[in-house]
C-alpha cells in the first residue's frame, strides 16, 4: 500500500502484520521517497515503486531493501 507521505506499507495476509518502509536520507537501500505515486508488478514478480522525488525503485524481497 502506497501512502502520500509515509512510504510504503506491506501487509502479510497470513499474519496481519504490517511492515512500513520509509525513506531514510543517506541510506541508498531505503525507498527513494515518502510519497508513493505508483506501484506495479511485472511478469517476473518484481515490485516497482514510483515515488514523487525518489524516482523509480525496485523492491528486493531477499534483503527487504530497494534499488533505485
Amino acid at each position: 500500500m502506497g501512502t502520500l507521505d509515509n512510504g510504503l506499507n506491506r501487509l502479510d495476509t497470513k499474519t496481519g502484520a504490517v511492515t512500513r518502509f520509509l525513506h531514510q536520507p543517506g541510506n541508498a537501500a531505503s525507498i527513494g521517497g515518502g510519497r508513493i505515486e505508483s506501484l506495479a508488478l511485472d511478469n517476473d514478480g518484481t515490485v516497482w515503486i514510483g515515488t514523487q522525488y525518489g524516482g523509480l525503485n525496485r523492491y528486493v524481497p531477499e534483503s527487504g531493501s530497494f534499488e533505485r
